[in-house]
């Protein structure tokens, strides 16, 4: 499945899947890979990274060129994908297994926000050890079920992984691939294993932590014991505005993304009422929108905290 085509010294441009292809560099003694979702991609985006290893080896180039690679894409004109050019036959569709539908699908995310493409590509990466190999036309429920099983038990590396990571793995991320596989024709007439209901219906456990019912939030004398040693840790530091925003998110309940993205125009004091504006998001060193059309809102606050400010 793979056709290497060394086009420069430091990367390599590999077909991935039918319609994928990856870059292959070594960064930080570490040999590294970025997927992309056409050739003409992959030739554009090369030649960025190389220029930056050039410079520094030592760490990798992609997050540092990724923003001005997707520009120079976005100038050029559309090229329809592969699959536009040559709908894939019914009956080569059939024989796809799971790992290289995942390897055409996952290029197909990039335009979802960062943070959702890199939790698609880690969540479904644990299950491909166990189901990659299977045809997704003949995946079936007992083979969902058998993977569930072994990630409550065993994980990927002999450890139990807690029911909510494997929740997030199978519902989040493997759930919507295979809704998707379904939709465009690679799953057999009549099989339907995204409405079963093994995304549902969850064994107990043998791990006491799975089975914990209500929240235990914080004691009043353990936030202060919290914020008293950031402020201690921090103090006379660049971090110690740190203190202030973990006392904002205990008083307030946003979202850590939401007060990593205040901006001093968003901060409100004045008035009888101050408050925060909550307009965007900020992960994983990318600004975005709010998790959802509610959560654009306004954070009323109490003077105390103001104060602190």
């Amino acid at each position: 499945m793979s056709n290497s085509n060394n086009l420069r010294s430091r990367c390599s441009i590999e077909l991935r899947g039918r319609n994928s292809w990856r870059i292959r560099y070594r960064a930080a003694n570490e040999r590294l890979t970025v997927t992309m979702r056409s050739r003409r991609h992959a030739e554009v985006a090369a030649p960025f990274i190389e220029t930056a290893l050039a410079s520094n080896d030592m760490i990798d180039p992609w997050p540092l060129v990724r923003d001005l690679v997707d520009k120079v894409m976005a100038a050029q004109p559309a090229e329809p994908v592969e699959s536009e050019k040559r709908p894939m036959p019914t009956e080569m569709k059939r024989t796809i297994t799971v790992r290289e539908y995942f390897e055409l699908w996952l290029p197909t995310k990039r335009t979802c926000r960062r943070s959702t493409y890199q939790d698609y590509a880690r969540r479904v990466g644990y299950v491909l050890p166990l189901l990659g190999d299977i045809q997704i036309a003949k995946l079936t429920t007992e083979d969902l079920v058998r993977c569930r099983a072994h990630l409550l038990s065993h994980g990927t590396t002999g450890r139990a992984i807690a029911k909510r990571t494997v929740k997030a793995i199978m519902t989040s991320a493997l759930q919507r691939m295979l809704s998707d596989a379904r939709d465009q024709g690679y799953m057999a007439r009549g099989v339907n294993l995204y409405d079963s209901r093994i995304w549902t219906d969850w064994p107990a456990t043998a791990n006491l932590e799975d089975e914990a019912g209500q929240p235990d939030p914080f004691e009043v004398h353990e936030k202060r014991r919290i914020l008293e040693y950031y402020r201690s840790k921090y103090l006379g530091t660049d971090l110690r505005g740190f203190t202030l925003y973990v006392n904002i998110l205990f008083e307030t309940g946003m979202r850590p993304s939401e007060c990593a993205a205040l901006k001093r125009v968003d901060v409100k004091l004045d008035g009888d009422e101050p408050f925060l504006w909550v307009r965007k998001s900020f992960s994983r060193g990318q600004y975005n929108a709010t998790k959802t059309r509610r959560s654009t809102r306004k954070v009323h606050i109490a003077p105390p905290l103001c104060q602190r400010g």
